[in-house]
């Protein structure tokens, strides 16, 4: 009961969840401007990352990337066009960095941002890109080309970004049409 405790209070610290006294515990929900805040967080750290990971990186482990996409690619094709929740490229890329710090710092923005992340790798069209801007940003860091990596990640993280706020302006579309019509539809008699 204890560590049940202890893990919902560091999900609280962490931002994720906050508790109601008596009622429980609920995820919290991000503001359009609080993913803003969070995605520019995120593209500072991981622009640092991949320039740490292309300094500090043999040849032979940025190499070793390409089996991540490559599990990526498979993995769309058997699930849709989905991108796959269990392969991150992007945490890939930390971990080269060797930067405990920046990793944990990583690791907490993108926990808050996971929904929104999911939502748009939902995507197939999105994710179809995504996959594109990986290999980009891979054969970037390759030829160890640290401004073309720092500029095709950034454009990533913004592309990522705006896929993200449409999708949050479609639902708001589909909600507002849908209370819209309802006030249309006739009562049953």
């Amino acid at each position: 009961r204890t560590s049940v405790r202890e893990s919902f209070q560091k999900l609280v610290t962490e931002g994720l969840l906050f508790i109601v006294p008596n009622r429980g515990a609920f995820v919290v929900e991000r503001t359009p401007e609080e993913v803003a805040e969070l995605y520019e967080v995120r593209e500072a750290l991981e622009v640092q990352a991949v320039r740490l990971a292309i300094e500090k990186t043999s040849n032979e482990k940025l190499l070793s990337l390409k089996e991540t996409l490559w599990v990526t690619k498979t993995s769309m094709i058997e699930h849709g066009g989905r991108y796959p929740v269990e392969v991150d490229f992007h945490k890939s890329i930390c971990n080269l960095a060797e930067n405990k710090e920046l990793a944990q710092n990583m690791e907490l923005v993108n926990c808050k941002l996971k929904i929104a992340r999911r939502q748009s790798g939902y995507i197939p069209e999105r994710a179809r890109a995504a996959y594109g801007e990986h290999v980009e940003i891979l054969e970037a860091m390759i030829r160890r080309d640290i401004p073309s990596a720092e500029k095709l990640i950034r454009q990533h993280l913004l592309n990522s970004r705006a896929s993200f706020q449409n999708s949050i302006n479609a639902k708001r579309s589909d909600q507002t049409n849908s209370i819209k019509g309802s006030n249309k539809q006739p009562l049953p008699v």
